[in-house]
C-alpha cells in the first residue's frame, strides 16, 4: 500500500488580526486558556514583545516544536489533543472547511 488519505479531524480555529489582538475578551475560551499559561509553556500564547507589549504587537505560540510567530491573518488551530498550531490563511483555506455545529 502506498497511497493514503488524511483522516478527517475536527479542530478549533481562530483567525488572528490586529483588530482581534486587542480584544482578548472576545477570543474563544480555549485561546484564553493558552493566553493565561506561562509564556514559555507548550501550547501557550503570548505577546511577542513580552513584557514590553503595547497590546498591538504580534503573538507567539509555543508549540511542541518550539515558538511560532502568529502573523496577522494567520489561523491559530487547536487540534483534538490540545496542541496549538499556526496556519497561514492560504494554506488553511485549502486544508479546512467550516463545519455546521447545529
Amino acid at each position: 500500500m502506498s497511497k493514503f488519505i488524511k483522516k478527517a479531524e475536527a479542530i478549533d480555529a481562530y483567525q488572528m488580526t490586529l483588530e482581534r489582538r486587542g480584544h482578548v475578551c472576545l477570543w474563544p475560551e480555549w485561546l484564553k486558556v493558552a493566553w493565561n499559561k506561562k509564556i514559555t509553556a507548550v501550547n501557550s500564547l503570548s505577546p511577542i514583545d513580552y513584557p514590553s507589549s503595547n497590546g498591538k504587537d504580534k503573538l507567539v505560540t509555543h508549540t511542541v516544536h518550539g515558538p511560532v510567530t502568529v502573523d496577522w491573518g494567520d489561523w491559530i488551530v487547536r487540534r483534538a489533543n490540545g496542541d496549538l498550531h499556526v496556519w497561514k490563511d492560504s494554506i488553511f483555506a485549502l486544508t479546512f472547511e467550516a463545519v455546521d455545529e447545529h
